[in-house]
Parts: C-alpha cells; sequence; structure tokens
C-alpha cells in the first residue's frame, strides 16, 4: 500500500542545529522570530520513512509546557517538525538520543500550533497515534531538570506512517443508484452513488456512504468545465447521446480536466468515486484507442484517486476487469446477466470486494415482473443487485439481501463451552479470558484479530519481522500459502484441551470471519503458538477492511471466527476461493437451521 503526503522543503536525512543556522547565535537562541525548525518555520517532513539529525542546543526555546503534560518543564530550545496527512492511519515518531547521558529530549504530537490545547500525545522516547487527514506538528524539545538546567543535546527523529485501507463496501451492503432527479435527503442504504455534481449539498445529509459518479471518457457540453477539455482532445459522438462526444484519454490536457474533477469529489467529502464511460475503445470514438489504452487510464484514474484519499470503483471495463480488480476497491456492474459477462467480476468477489450490479428494464411493471428471475440467477449470487428504468432516476426495485451476519451474530451471542477446553488467549502473554465455544456443526470463539503474513510473497508482508515462508498447509501445487492472496484463519497449537484435529477440523475447513456487519468466507491455513487465537492472513485482513499491516494492523477485539466441522466442510484445492465462499455459505445456512 502506497503512501501518499503533501511533499515540500527539507527531506532525507540531514543533520539540523548542531552549529546554528544562518539567523541563530551561539547561545541557543533565534535571531529571528520564525527560525528554521521554530513552530511558525517548521522542517517540513517529507517521504517516509523520515530519518531527520537534528540537535536542541542550538535551537529555539519558545515552549515551554505542553497540555499532554503541563507539570513538566521544557524550556529548552525544541526543533519543530510539519506533517501533512492526506489520509487517515498510524502515525510513529521515535527518537534516539545520540549523546547518552546528559541528554533528556520529548518528543509532543500537536494537532495544532497552540502546545497547550493542542497536545494530541508526549513520550520521552516517540509517539504512536492513530489519526485522521490532516496537518500535525512534532516537536522534540529539551527537559529542564529541577536546577533549572536544560538537557539539550543531539538526537534522531524517525518519522513512519501507516495508512489506514481504502473504505470498501461489504459484499452485503444495500446501495440505490441514481444519475438524474432530486436526491432524496436521507437514503436508507449502505451506499449511494449519485452523479458528482447533483451529490452537492446531499452528502453531509446522507446517512450512506456517498460515492460520486462523472464520466472521464466523455465530454458532456452541459457540463461548467466541458470548455476546458482540448480541442484535439474531443472526439466523434458517443453513440446516440446529445451532446456526448468521445474523450482521447491518453491526451495529457484530457487528464489534467479528469484530475480536477477527482479534486472536486475531494472538496466535496465523496468517499470515492465512479468514473464512467471508459470503454471508449470499443467504438468508433473518432481516436485509435485500444484496450491498452483504456487499461493504461483505468490504472491512471487509480493512483490519481487514491492520491487524494478516495476509494474507486471500476464500471464499463467488463472484459478487463480482471486485470484491474488490484486497484479498485468495488466494482459497478450495469447488466451483466444480459451480457453474460458477471464471471468478469469473479475476481472482485474472490477477495471479499463487492459488486454493485444493476440491470436496465424499460417500465416499472418491466422491472416488477423480471425481478425474481434476476435476484434467482445463481451468476449474481454475490453481488448487491437493484434494478433500475433507463432513465437512472430514484425509482429501483433491489433484491432482498439474506441477512447471514445477524443470523450468526444472534447464532454466536452466548457461548456454550467446548468440553474439556479452557479458556485462551488473544495474544502471547496476556490474560485467558476467551473460551473456545461449540456448535452442532462448528467451533467459535469470538476475540481479536492479529495480521499474520507467513507464505506472503509481497514486500508488504516480507519486510514483518515475524515473517516466515512457510504455512502448515500447502496448495494443490505442493506450494506454502501466500498470506497476500489467500484469505486463511490461524488455529492455535494442541493446548488447553483443544487439539483442532480431534474437533473435526482440518487445512481447508472452511471458516465463516463477522466482523464489522460483514461476512468473509476464509480456509483454516496455519498453526500459531498454543493457547492464542484470533489471528488471520494479510488478505483477509483486507477483505474484512481492516488495516492489514503486519504490526500496526488488524483490530483489538470484535471478530468471531466460526469453523465449520467435517469433512464436507473442507475446500478443495484449498487455494480455490470461490468454492470457499460457497461452500462457507451452505454451511453457515446449515448451522443456522441446525442450531
Amino acid at each position: 500500500m502506497s503512501l501518499v503526503l503533501l511533499l515540500t522543503g527539507c527531506t532525507g536525512l540531514t543533520w539540523f542545529g548542531s552549529t546554528g543556522p544562518e539567523g541563530r547565535s551561539g547561545d541557543g537562541q533565534a535571531d529571528t522570530a520564525c527560525a528554521e525548525g521554530s513552530i511558525c518555520n517548521p522542517v517540513v517532513v517529507g517521504a517516509m520513512p523520515f530519518v531527520h539529525h537534528g540537535d536542541t542546543r542550538n535551537a529555539p526555546a519558545a515552549l515551554d509546557h505542553y497540555g499532554c503534560a503541563p507539570g513538566t518543564s521544557e524550556a529548552g530550545g525544541e526543533v519543530v517538525y510539519r506533517v501533512d496527512l492526506v489520509r487517515a492511519g498510524r502515525l510513529t515518531a521515535a527518537i534516539d538520543e545520540i549523546a547518552g547521558d546528559g541528554v533528556d529530549v520529548d518528543v509532543h504530537l500537536l494537532s495544532g500550533t497552540d502546545p497547550a490545547a493542542d497536545c494530541v500525545a508526549r513520550d520521552h522516547i516517540g509517539v504512536d497515534e492513530d489519526l485522521e487527514a490532516g496537518t500535525y506538528w512534532i516537536v522534540v524539545d529539551t527537559w529542564t531538570n529541577s536546577r533549572g538546567v536544560p538537557q539539550a543535546g543531539p538526537y534522531t527523529l524517525t518519522v513512519g506512517f501507516e495508512p489506514d485501507p481504502f473504505w470498501r463496501p461489504s459484499q452485503q451492503a444495500s446501495w440505490h443508484w441514481q444519475l438524474a432527479g432530486a436526491v432524496a435527503a436521507d437514503l436508507p442504504v449502505d451506499v449511494a452513488v449519485l452523479d458528482l455534481y447533483a451529490a452537492e449539498g446531499a452528502i453531509e445529509a446522507q446517512g450512506a456512504k456517498v460515492v460520486c459518479s462523472f464520466s472521464a471518457g466523455t465530454a458532456e457540453d452541459w457540463r461548467d468545465d466541458t470548455g476546458a477539455f482540448p480541442f484535439d482532445g474531443v472526439g466523434l459522438a458517443a453513440g446516440s447521446w446529445l451532446g456526448v462526444y468521445w474523450l482521447d484519454v491518453r491526451h495529457p490536457g484530457v487528464r489534467s480536466v479528469i484530475a480536477a474533477r477527482l479534486d472536486e469529489a475531494a472538496a466535496r467529502g465523496c468517499a470515492a468515486v465512479e468514473p464512467r464511460d471508459l470503454d471508449g475503445y470499443a467504438y468508433d470514438s473518432g481516436f485509435a484507442l485500444t484496450a491498452d489504452d483504456a487499461r493504461d487510464y483505468a490504472w491512471w484514474l487509480s493512483v490519481e484517486a487514491h492520491a487524494r484519499g478516495l476509494s474507486i470503483g471500476l464500471r464499463d471495463l467488463t472484459g478487463l476487469a480482471p486485470s484491474l480488480e488490484p486497484g479498485f476497491e468495488f466494482a459497478v456492474s450495469q447488466g451483466c446477466l444480459a451480457s453474460g459477462t458477471c464471471g468478469a467480476y469473479d475476481g472482485f468477489t474472490a477477495v471479499g470486494k463487492a459488486v454493485l450490479h444493476a440491470e436496465i428494464r424499460a417500465t416499472p411493471a418491466d422491472a416488477e415482473a423480471s425481478l425474481d428471475a434476476i435476484c434467482g440467477d445463481p451468476a449474481r449470487e454475490r453481488f448487491s443487485t437493484i434494478v433500475k428504468t433507463p432513465d437512472l432516476s430514484y425509482w429501483q426495485l433491489a433484491c432482498p439481501q439474506s441477512d447471514l451476519f445477524t443470523a450468526l451474530s444472534d447464532l454466536t451471542s452466548s457461548c456454550v463451552r467446548l468440553s474439556g477446553t479452557s479458556d485462551f488467549r488473544s495474544d502471547s502473554g496476556g490474560a485467558r479470558t476467551i473460551p473456545i465455544c461449540g456448535l452442532d456443526g462448528a467451533v467459535w470463539w469470538t476475540s481479536d484479530f492479529d495480521v499474520d503474513c507467513d507464505g506472503g510473497t509481497q514486500s508488504s508482508c516480507t519486510s514483518d519481522p515475524y515473517y516466515q515462508s512457510q504455512t502448515a498447509a500447502v496448495d494443490s501445487n505442493g506450494h506454502y500459502l501466500d498470506a497476500n492472496e489467500l484469505p486463511y484463519v490461524v488455529v492455535p497449537g494442541s493446548s488447553f484441551g483443544f487439539d483442532y484435529r480431534t474437533r473435526g477440523l482440518s487445512m481447508g475447513s472452511v471458516v465463516a470471519v463477522l466482523y464489522d456487519g460483514q461476512v468473509q468466507f476464509a480456509v483454516i491455513g496455519d498453526v500459531g503458538p498454543s493457547g492464542v487465537v484470533g489471528e488471520g492472513s494479510y488478505a483477509l485482513a483486507e477483505a474484512l477492511g481492516m488495516n492489514p499491516h503486519p504490526i500496526a494492523g488488524g483490530v483489538a477485539g470484535g471478530v468471531t471466527y466460526i469453523h465449520f466441522t467435517g469433512s464436507d466442510a473442507r475446500v478443495q484445492p484449498i487455494e480455490d476461493q470461490t468454492r470457499a465462499f460457497d461452500l462457507g455459505v451452505e454451511q453457515a445456512w446449515q448451522l443456522v437451521q441446525d442450531n
């Protein structure tokens, strides 16, 4: 996962403050009100990880007390840093006091420039905080001892940041799609896909997450910014649509206008964007566009949306969907049942990504007449499906969503302890407070979620200090499971009366994982420490919408793992994610029926 920061000013590995830069005298005080490294002229944190050598002996001494520790005197010199975060995530800032004895500098994290009112955190060696997007100040300040002597000296500051995952709708999300007509102030759905410009003024009122839709492949002559497109970037009319013309998506001038639309979406507070009309290469556009051009443009849109903190949904490029899935958080499908192309989205559903699916019928009566057939079609079983009329106004019908999460949550609301077992821990060395519970057809527990990277092949996993290349299970080719690609659950080694092998479980047994209103299906793929539960693969964390970072990711609690027992609950081959989903749904509803 990439990190995007607003980068200006000083970056890299540098020394600061050891001899007093220009504008300072040798007595530790600045000659100017805004010397470099002061609160009004901070050192700007650049690319992460950011490493900076500093020295508080010749630094300004304007900040003495902080709201996080008002009784502590930090009257010595301080060096101030500014970090601009365009996304929410976890910020770490740690110091190493190079000189050892006689140096005592502390780290302060501020959300504003008032140290008394804006102090977020303070510590002797570093801070580690979950933050929203915004501007923050890190102050390395000198502690003054009881004799009034500042303990100033050199230090090294290391700043790191792990962004939160981009928002993703769950596969069970209800949704509303409207590109024409007045938008209701409060839509009774989880997700609302609205025209970018019609959404203005409605976003704050929506209980739903708002996905802002705009054309990224055509010029529409009623838009205010249409005149900004370069003349040689606008092509032929887009079919029978009046005032709509294909764009040359390779043209830098076209991309500049589309980038401004992404800026608009970010400024309006959209949770995500849905750029449409990306399939000009399949039509007579007036340009020699190819599928590779469309793929390149889609990737560019993904990078640009993410750079602005926006999630992005894929629409129109059904034939290219399998190769584009990694860059998109969800898909929007129009008429894949009618065109027989729903299978193009298997890559999305296999990793827990939602497909917001709509079929179009000429009239409301036609929609009502076809609803049962549409909703009963197995090709859209993992989709959230609605039926619309061609005007894409407020009116729609929706396929009923089987509320599997509620059914399984009710089933696991109380625990019948599995006979002969003792309580387990959520982390090594923690308290034993987690019971192992039994149902007719399943073993379950509720705990935290620690991210396991074993077997992962990408740097996001191989950089984990606890990384192991092996997993207890292997796939049908004899290879270890890939934590980056396969959603799997880690079961504990035999202890405290519980051995998964004697309880009807095995490698490949399907598991329903409940978290934050959603159900995701995984397989048992690895064995962890004895007596510890609550661990799943990097890919499973991503599917659940958690931060998948192996150290800073996961969640502290509220995750229920339902392991289905018996040989008929085993996924074969173990890496078949489509089979895991289908078998998981089958086993889950059978569990509800049997208990």
